[in-house]
């Protein structure tokens, strides 16, 4: 008695194209591949994080204090026509310290 069909119907030529495919991704691939090809990374900034990519730089740039107020002030203290209202400054200063501190008695 001779077997002539030993795989069930499974063409020979299909078998032996998946057993040259296995072989070959169980091989390890050749170094020079790897080093021959350089890697590519990318990096991508959504809006938002280049909208808030500009705020830092333009905050880093800026010194936080109003040049043009602070001259004003200057040219009004050097003619005398700066009046400071001594209540209205102690009760600022109040309100400040109590938000910084906590009330501590102070009713506003």
């Amino acid at each position: 008695m001779t077997i002539n069909n030993i795989n069930s119907g499974v063409n020979n030529a299909q078998l032996a194209t998946k057993q040259q495919q296995s072989e070959q991704s169980a091989r390890p691939a050749p170094a020079q591949a790897n080093a021959s090809a350089p890697r590519q990374d990318a990096v991508s900034l959504t809006p938002q994080a280049q909208q808030l990519n500009q705020l830092q730089r333009r905050a880093e740039n800026d010194s936080g204090v109003d040049e043009g107020k602070v001259e004003r002030i200057k040219q009004a203290l050097a003619a005398g026509d700066y009046s400071i209202n001594a209540e209205r400054l102690a009760a600022r200063i109040a309100s400040f310290e109590a938000d910084m501190f906590g009330n501590g008695g102070i009713d506003r």
